[in-house]
């Protein structure tokens, strides 16, 4: 003990010999136990290499290493690391590592790797990585690698990437990856891949995958999901339900030999168009209720007031007749094409005649159950 307590006043000896030669105050070592409590008074002058908080420190230049048990406020600027127990303060530019139990919070630009339990905050410029348990907001431009499991945001304009099992949110531009558990938002261009349960970008180029997809304004790629939506039409949509700023929406009212009494709605863009739909009783079960529930999509080929549509569909069939046999199955699958032709009778009302083939299983076998022509006619409103 007495000869660590002989190294520190030998090392303070040493600074205040420095200082006494130079205009820059070079401090080795600085210990404080809470401010102004410290062996040298914080100034613009210090340049601290070796900074320790028993348990809060408050200092100017740090180069080195900077330990603080429960705080630390860094005034001037920082490079090296720093490792804080609950809240780091940077006032100035950070280069180096800081990590803080409970929040980073940074008023100049940081360059490096900023580590916290609960939250990064920075109000400039970032180059660098972000690891956050809760999350990071960054006021300024990041080029780097935001994570966090509850929240990313940007307000500048981002390069790189953001990753979170919630949501990740871009104020401005993005080039480079938002990938998330939830919602992907960028308010701005997009170059680049979102990965989300639900992914916004006002303009988009790239590859949205998720369960719902939209763009506001102007989009050159591709839409893998379950709804997809873009103001303008995308290059590629793969999905249940494909909707454009051209998309006519139609309510479908038609019977057929498959199912005798059925709804649907039609999503109908100039060439192609998805139509999801229920219906019942089921050609198979009519003792009992019965039905299923059946998407289409395919393609349109408009001449004037008539149209002919081509489709592949999908149904599943739900059995419930009471006089059924043990050999029959509750529940089948069908595999269906159709080719329609509709005429328009008014501004918002269409009817149509449909013929196709349909072909019902079993799940999880390839064997053929039911197999049919299908003839339906009906009639398209608005």
């Amino acid at each position: 003990m007495v000869k660590r307590v002989l190294i520190i006043v030998v090392l303070v000896l040493v600074g205040k010999q420095l200082f006494a030669q130079n205009q820059e105050k070079i401090i080795p070592v600085d210990i404080s136990l809470w401010h102004p409590i410290a062996l040298f008074p914080d100034s613009p002058q210090n340049k601290v290499f070796l900074n320790i908080g028993l348990p809060q420190t408050q200092q100017h230049n740090v180069r080195g290493f900077n330990l603080s048990l429960l705080g630390s406020k860094l005034k001037g600027c920082f490079s090296g690391l720093n490792l804080t127990g609950f809240i780091s303060e940077n006032q100035c530019k950070v280069n180096g590592v800081t990590i803080a139990g409970l929040g980073n919070f940074t008023s100049g630009e940081q360059t490096g790797l900023a580590v916290s339990g609960g939250i990064n905050l920075n109000f400039n410029n970032v180059k660098g990585f972000e690891l956050a348990a809760v999350s990071n907001f960054d006021i300024g431009h990041l080029k780097g690698f935001q994570f966090s499991f509850f929240n990313n945001f940007v307000a500048g304009h981002l390069h790189g990437m953001q990753l979170s099992p919630a949501m990740n949110v871009a104020a401005s531009s993005v080039i480079g990856v938002q990938l998330s558990g939830m919602m992907n938002v960028t308010m701005e261009n997009l170059d680049g891949v979102q990965i989300g349960f639900g992914n916004y970008a006002r303009n988009f180029r790239g590859v949205q995958l998720g369960l719902i997809n939209s763009v506001g304004r102007g989009f050159k790629g591709v839409q893998i999901g379950l709804i997809n939506y873009s103001y303008d039409d995308a290059k590629v949509k793969l999905g249940l339900i494909n909707v454009s700023r051209i998309t006519h929406i139609q309510w479908l009212m038609y019977s057929g030999n498959s199912s005798y009494s059925n709804f649907a709605a039609r999503f109908k863009d100039k060439y192609f168009f998805n139509q999801i739909g229920i219906g019942f009783p089921s050609y198979l079960s009519k003792n009992a209720f019965s039905g299923e529930v059946n998407y289409r999509a395919g393609m349109i080929l408009p001449i004037k007031r008539f149209s002919l549509l081509g489709d592949l569909g999908f149904s599943h069939i739900s059995l419930e007749d009471k006089d059924q046999s043990s050999a029959t199955p509750k529940s089948l699958y069908s595999l269906q094409t159709h080719l329609t032709g509709e005429y328009q009778l008014m501004k918002k009302i269409s009817v149509f005649v449909s013929g196709g083939y349909l072909m019902a299983s079993k799940y999880g076998e390839l064997k053929v159950f039911s197999k049919k022509p299908v003839l339906e006619f009906g009639v398209a409103l608005f």
